[in-house]
Protein backbone atom coordinates (compact mmCIF):
# COMPACT_ATOMS: atom_id res chain seq x y z
CA UNK A 1 0.00 0.00 0.00
CA UNK A 2 1.06 3.91 -0.55
CA UNK A 3 1.63 5.95 2.23
CA UNK A 4 -1.51 6.64 4.19
CA UNK A 5 -3.41 3.63 2.82
CA UNK A 6 -3.16 1.91 6.14
CA UNK A 7 -6.04 4.52 6.76
CA UNK A 8 -8.20 3.04 4.83
CA UNK A 9 -8.92 -0.02 6.97
CA UNK A 10 -11.39 -0.23 8.80
CA UNK A 11 -10.85 0.36 12.66
CA UNK A 12 -12.92 -3.43 14.67
CA UNK A 13 -16.37 -3.33 14.91
CA UNK A 14 -15.23 -3.47 19.03
CA UNK A 15 -14.11 0.02 18.55
CA UNK A 16 -17.25 1.19 16.94
CA UNK A 17 -20.15 2.48 18.88
CA UNK A 18 -23.78 4.37 18.48
CA UNK A 19 -25.15 7.42 18.77
CA UNK A 20 -29.33 6.55 19.58
CA UNK A 21 -31.32 8.47 17.13
CA UNK A 22 -32.84 11.72 17.64
CA UNK A 23 -36.08 14.07 16.10
CA UNK A 24 -32.74 15.71 14.18
CA UNK A 25 -30.98 12.80 12.48
CA UNK A 26 -30.72 8.86 12.76
CA UNK A 27 -28.89 6.28 14.64
CA UNK A 28 -24.61 7.24 13.93
CA UNK A 29 -22.02 4.66 14.33
CA UNK A 30 -19.04 6.48 15.33
CA UNK A 31 -15.11 6.18 16.68
CA UNK A 32 -13.74 7.55 19.54
CA UNK A 33 -11.74 10.26 18.87
CA UNK A 34 -8.87 8.71 20.99
CA UNK A 35 -8.80 5.54 18.33
CA UNK A 36 -7.96 7.72 15.44
CA UNK A 37 -5.19 9.31 17.83
CA UNK A 38 -3.69 5.87 18.35
CA UNK A 39 -3.94 4.62 14.95
CA UNK A 40 -2.09 7.83 13.78
CA UNK A 41 0.39 7.17 16.59
CA UNK A 42 1.17 3.55 15.61
CA UNK A 43 1.39 4.45 11.45
CA UNK A 44 2.85 7.90 11.97
CA UNK A 45 4.67 7.97 15.51
CA UNK A 46 4.48 11.52 16.82
CA UNK A 47 4.86 13.40 12.97
CA UNK A 48 1.63 14.87 13.04
CA UNK A 49 -0.59 17.24 14.87
CA UNK A 50 -3.85 18.67 15.62
CA UNK A 51 -4.79 22.41 15.93
CA UNK A 52 -7.64 24.44 16.52
CA UNK A 53 -8.01 27.57 15.01
CA UNK A 54 -11.36 28.55 16.33
CA UNK A 55 -13.73 27.71 18.99
CA UNK A 56 -16.77 29.83 19.12
CA UNK A 57 -20.28 29.77 20.65
CA UNK A 58 -23.47 29.05 18.93
CA UNK A 59 -27.12 31.18 18.98
CA UNK A 60 -28.56 27.93 19.83
CA UNK A 61 -26.82 25.68 23.48
CA UNK A 62 -23.35 24.22 21.83
CA UNK A 63 -20.04 25.07 20.54
CA UNK A 64 -18.48 25.09 16.97
CA UNK A 65 -14.51 24.38 16.48
CA UNK A 66 -12.73 24.53 13.42
CA UNK A 67 -9.26 23.16 13.31
CA UNK A 68 -6.59 21.16 11.57
CA UNK A 69 -4.59 17.72 11.01
CA UNK A 70 -1.40 17.70 10.07
CA UNK A 71 0.62 14.82 9.11
CA UNK A 72 4.22 14.58 8.31
CA UNK A 73 5.02 16.83 5.57
CA UNK A 74 1.84 16.32 3.72
CA UNK A 75 -0.88 19.60 3.51
CA UNK A 76 -3.10 20.19 6.23
CA UNK A 77 -6.82 19.04 6.35
CA UNK A 78 -8.91 20.75 8.39
CA UNK A 79 -12.16 19.77 9.99
CA UNK A 80 -15.35 21.58 11.93
CA UNK A 81 -17.14 19.83 14.56
CA UNK A 82 -20.47 20.76 16.86
CA UNK A 83 -21.03 19.74 20.44
CA UNK A 84 -22.57 20.66 23.82
CA UNK A 85 -19.33 21.18 24.86
CA UNK A 86 -15.85 22.63 23.82
CA UNK A 87 -14.53 19.04 24.50
CA UNK A 88 -17.11 17.69 22.33
CA UNK A 89 -16.92 19.85 19.62
CA UNK A 90 -12.74 19.62 19.46
CA UNK A 91 -13.30 15.39 18.99
CA UNK A 92 -15.96 15.78 16.06
CA UNK A 93 -13.94 18.38 14.30
CA UNK A 94 -11.00 16.16 14.70
CA UNK A 95 -12.13 13.25 13.69
CA UNK A 96 -13.65 14.75 10.41
CA UNK A 97 -10.36 15.98 9.63
CA UNK A 98 -9.00 12.53 9.92
CA UNK A 99 -11.78 11.05 7.36
CA UNK A 100 -10.01 13.14 5.05
CA UNK A 101 -6.81 10.89 5.29
CA UNK A 102 -9.14 8.04 5.10
CA UNK A 103 -9.90 7.19 8.76
CA UNK A 104 -13.39 6.48 9.49
CA UNK A 105 -14.61 6.27 6.27
CA UNK A 106 -15.95 2.36 6.51
CA UNK A 107 -18.68 4.25 9.14
CA UNK A 108 -19.69 5.84 5.99
CA UNK A 109 -22.50 4.32 3.47
CA UNK A 110 -20.89 2.16 0.41
CA UNK A 111 -17.57 1.76 1.34
CA UNK A 112 -14.91 0.75 -1.67
CA UNK A 113 -11.67 2.65 -0.25
CA UNK A 114 -9.65 -0.63 1.40
CA UNK A 115 -10.55 -3.17 -1.74
CA UNK A 116 -9.16 0.31 -4.22
CA UNK A 117 -5.80 0.48 -2.95
CA UNK A 118 -5.25 -3.07 -2.67
CA UNK A 119 -5.85 -3.58 -5.84
CA UNK A 120 -3.56 -0.84 -6.80
CA UNK A 121 -0.54 -2.20 -4.79
CA UNK A 122 -1.42 -5.79 -6.24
Amino acid sequence: MTDHATAAVPFPDSLIEQLPATNKRPALSFIGWHHVAQRLIAEHGWDWSWEVDDLLPLAAEGWLVRGGLTVADYPRKDGIGTGDTPKAAESDAFKRAASKWGYGLHLRGDYWLEAQLGKDAG
